[in-house]
């Protein structure tokens, strides 16, 4: 990394230092004090929406249902957990253009990693054939650049010092890859709404586990850039540095099968028609080291009462839009899954609790719809359990369960993230016809609403 040890102790002493609280959605919106230098030009051309696709089975090859990185890695380990074999969870999958002149590629658009990952021309792995690859000798604007250093603290796909100089290894998930590292034009949007120059990883070589099993080219991380290669990787931050956007933060609305259309990402600012309540709560980064969007949660809930699961330090938990469940440490996921007992034939489905995530004084809670996968064959939860190793971990990874209930709004100028109800047609969930802001009162709980 280009940045010190002690520049990032400082970043984390600043997001740690900020207090956690609700505000209007109004407010929200706003530019951050650290966003007043953006061009006043800029105006609602700093604002993009870009449209994510489900996708549930590979483009290329067997139609083995994909799974995410996290989930591939975990089932190696042996970290399935009865019941939760139900159908695969989606990709969510958008476009990125990359070069001159631009060459598309589907990516997975993934807050729990910082890189840039696409096959090379040059790959002959099975993985890198069943994909569409990247050829920077076709770009006039590709340039071989140097890792100036490790990811920081060892963050899921950060990257390994290069072992020679123009190479760089990855692990992700179960997998790893070794590529060039170059820097190249990167853009959102069919017709280059949003580029920046930053930079991005090359393969040249990768395991067929599990990148074959992937239905998209690449992945696009959207984490910090402690899960970087090093900061001129990290594609958000550089298209930060442009100023082209509103406001140096995204936002995420995860659809639901009782959507008719696309998720999407939202660069520059939050979308209105996504926020469901006026309230957004906010919560501190715990800590930026990891390049992972990771807060402090201080235990999680069943009907607002207390499992009593995190201690007095609290969980460590990340946004992950890369991840289809929820995962945690086994001994938490167990200590859950008994408490919720979830019946496989669907027989105890109308009582089961609501499930609660406690931060500080704020508890938000998910619908059983939320964190059950309902089909004709049973109930299956949506959990698995995940031990992630030190520095990183222990972790819980909030992935789509949680992030499909409430929008999110990753804000890098401020290191927090923003959280409220997303809305939803129809609204999921045991409050059936009810309105978002219903929904809110009812599942965003402050104070003494938990016991």
């Amino acid at each position: 990394m280009d940045r010190s040890p002690a520049a990032r102790l400082q970043l984390a002493l600043v997001a740690c230092c900020l207090a956690a609280e609700l505000v209007p959605a109004d407010a929200a919106r706003r530019a951050s004090p650290g966003e007043r230098g953006a061009p006043a030009h800029v105006g609602p051309r700093g604002v993009l929406r870009v449209r994510l696709q489900s996708r549930a089975r590979p483009r290329h090859g067997p139609a083995t249902p994909p799974r995410s990185l996290v989930q591939v890695a975990a089932a190696r380990g042996g970290g399935g957990v009865a019941g939760g074999a139900g159908p695969p969870p989606k990709a969510l999958v958008g476009s990125v253009f990359v070069g001159t002149p631009p060459q598309e590629f589907s990516v997975a658009f993934d807050t729990g990693s910082g890189n840039l990952l696409l096959p090379g021309k040059q790959c002959i792995s099975v993985a890198c054939l069943a994909h569409r690859s990247y050829d920077s000798s076709a770009s006039a604007t590709a340039e071989e650049v140097l890792p100036l250093g490790p990811g920081a603290g060892g963050a899921p796909g950060a990257g390994s010092a290069p072992e020679a100089a123009g190479s760089v290894e990855l692990s992700l998930g179960a997998g790893s890859l070794t590529g060039h590292p170059l820097q190249d034009s990167v853009c959102l949007g069919q017709n280059g709404e949003l580029c920046a120059t930053a930079g991005l990883v090359e393969a040249t070589e990768t395991t067929d586990e599990p990148f074959n099993l992937l239905p998209y080219d690449g992945v696009l991380g959207l984490g910090l850039p402690g899960a970087s290669v090093s900061a001129r990787f990290n594609f958000f931050s550089s298209l930060a540095s442009t100023g082209a956007m509103e406001s140096n933060r995204f936002a995420v609305w995860l659809a639901t099968d009782g959507d008719d259309e696309d998720s999407e990402v939202t660069f520059g600012a939050a979308s209105d028609d996504r926020i469901g309540s006026p309230d957004i709560f906010w919560q501190p980064l715990s800590r930026t080291d990891t390049g992972l969007w990771q807060v402090t949660l201080s235990d999680i809930t069943a009907d607002l009462a207390k499992l009593h699961l995190c201690g007095p330090r609290g969980c460590q938990a990340a946004f992950d839009t890369g991840t289809g469940v929820i995962t945690g440490p086994r001994k938490l996921v167990e200590a859950v899954l008994a408490v919720l007992n979830i019946d496989m034939a669907c027989a105890n489905y109308g009582s089961l609790p609501t499930l609660g995530f406690a931060f500080g004084d704020v508890t938000l809670n998910i619908d059983p719809a939320d964190y059950v996968q309902k089909t004709r064959a049973g109930c299956f939860h949506r959990f698995l359990a995940a031990d992630v190793v030190s520095p990183a971990g222990p972790l819980v990874l909030l992935g789509a369960p949680f992030l499909q209930r409430y929008y999110s709004i990753f804000d890098a100028a401020s290191l927090r993230v923003g959280l409220t109800v997303a809305k939803h047609k129809p609204l999921p969930g045991e409050g059936a016809g009810e309105t978002a802001q219903q929904a809110a009162a009812r599942l965003m709980v402050r104070g003494s609403g938990s016991r």
